[in-house]
């Protein structure tokens, strides 16, 4: 908008020309026996600005139906976007016999706008005073631009997926089990409830097998390089990562499972995206939020179909990208009062979803349960026989741990605490039944045996007493 006002300035100084037409995002100039167009588009494809010029000759011929058409068309596109099937992204024309068409965006060069605006007059006095001014508008326009759009490297996004990378190798070492995954930092809540933290992150640049690494990798690689072209290095890093843990965070609070994987993170680009096609609808919208759409689209199906997508973390992740870029927005951008109220209420959503989190898994009997079996894999008994053994005081119904109590504490030599536990484990009706079936046999001191049996294991129990006084 800076730009297209400033040229629209620029030329009406010139006294050869005349201001016959105006609207927002059009204004038509009079030069002699030339009509000059100054519009502001922003085109995504080659396509759309083509198809504009057809519609701007016919608005011409509407306009000077009565009249004679001027001999020369000339049109200027302002742009701030990139047209993607243009290989010369600096400045383009199109051309034809009576219409001449450019195309001028964030990164023409100073020269090629004076060579432009200067083509369009025939008197010296008249292509000083343009030069003069373009040359000012140019250095205003990028100046007051409020973001930078450096060069294009990618140093970050080549490090966090180089990163990802050497962890599945170096870490994983090509061992995708869910005992090696909790070994190297897998999100692991029973661990997290004991102080292991660093899950938090760890869990972050980990993968459940090469599919997992390559579609985030893929996936990382194509929108990171945007985020770590328009936000900076050091902005993108953040987003990523704050992202990447709440949406670990997440998955801690909703889910028991072991968990892996950057698509928190990759989310909370999709997050930043959503900021940028927002805040910068003449700049982004129809690019970003095609893209969006798609990259959403695609990783909420597959979640339908992979039980182990963690649906909960990547809509947390995109929350958490879209409110931090709110917060640190493009550089250049003046600090407002309203982003410092969002950052308090991202610190309190934190701090909330991590004490729900500690709340709710603190008395979730799977937590342990999926404890005892890591450290029975593990043959680390005694912290598997203090899992089961939580498990057990957490869980109304305990017979399946309490098997496997039995086995660790058989494993460990307590064999009063796992004839104990086996016990326990086995359903009394099972007794009941061989009871019945033994004094059906008129074998009745096995029939007693049985009968103790399933009273000692639910002593309560009132047909299993009118059997043994039966008996």
């Amino acid at each position: 908008m800076h730009l297209y006002l400033s040229l629209i300035d620029t030329i009406l100084s010139a006294n050869s020309i005349k201001l016959i037409k105006k609207d927002e995002n059009e204004v038509w100039f009079l030069n002699k026996d030339q009509l000059i167009s100054i519009e502001q588009h922003n085109y995504t494809y080659k396509k759309e600005w083509i198809t504009n010029i057809k519609q701007f000759v016919q608005d011409v011929n509407v306009h000077f139906k009565n009249k004679m058409r001027p001999k020369k068309l000339i049109r200027i596109s302002i742009t701030d976007a990139n047209i993607h099937d243009l290989i010369d992204h600096d400045y383009n024309v199109f051309k034809n016999e009576f219409l001449t068409s450019y195309i001028i965006n964030k990164n023409t060069k100073l020269q090629h706008l004076t060579d432009v605006i200067a083509k369009l007059f025939s008197v010296q006095s008249d292509i000083d005073v343009v030069t003069k001014k373009i040359h000012d508008t140019k250095i205003d326009y990028v100046k007051n631009k409020p973001f930078v759009s450096k060069k294009n490297t990618r140093y970050v996004t080549y490090a966090l997926v180089l990163t990802m990378i050497l962890s599945v190798l170096l870490f994983q070492r090509f061992n995708f089990d869910a005992v090696r995954l909790i070994d190297v930092g897998a999100k692991f809540n029973y661990g997290i409830l004991n102080g292991e933290y660093y899950r938090f992150i760890s869990a972050g640049f980990l993968h459940l097998g090469w599919f997992h690494i390559l579609t985030n990798m893929i996936v990382l690689f194509f929108v990171g390089k945007d985020i770590e072209k328009y936000f900076g290095k050091i902005r993108y890093i953040i987003i990523f990562l704050v992202s990447m843990i709440f949406g670990n965070v997440a998955s801690f609070a909703f889910s028991t499972q072991i968990s892996v994987g950057a698509s928190g993170g990759i989310f909370g680009l999709y997050g930043a995206l959503l900021y940028m096609s927002y805040f910068y609808k003449d700049i982004f919208s129809l690019k970003y939020m095609r893209m969006i759409m798609i990259l959403i689209g695609i990783n909420i199906v597959t979640g339908f179909f992979m039980s182990e997508v963690d649906q909960v973390a990547h809509i947390i992740g995109f929350c958490a990208g879209f409110i931090v870029s709110v917060i640190l927005s493009f550089p250049k951008e003046k600090l407002k009062l309203n982003r410092l109220y969002l950052s308090g209420v991202l610190l309190t959503s934190f701090i909330g979803l991590l004490v729900f989190g500690f709340v709710i898994n603190k008395n979730n009997p799977s937590n342990y349960m999926y404890a005892g079996e890591y450290y029975l894999q593990k043959k680390n008994y005694e912290q598997a026989e203090k899992a089961f053994s939580e498990t057990i005081a957490k869980s109304n119904s305990s017979a399946e741990v309490a098997l496997k109590l039995g086995h660790v504490e058989y494993l460990l030599n307590n064999y009063n605490e796992a004839e104990k536990n086996l016990l326990i484990a086995t359903d009394p009706e099972v007794f009941y039944l061989l009871a019945k079936n033994a004094y059906a046999a008129k074998e009745r001191e096995k029939a007693l045996d049985y009968i103790s049996i399933a009273l000692f294991l639910d002593p309560d129990n009132a047909k299993y007493k009118e059997l043994k006084k039966s008996l």
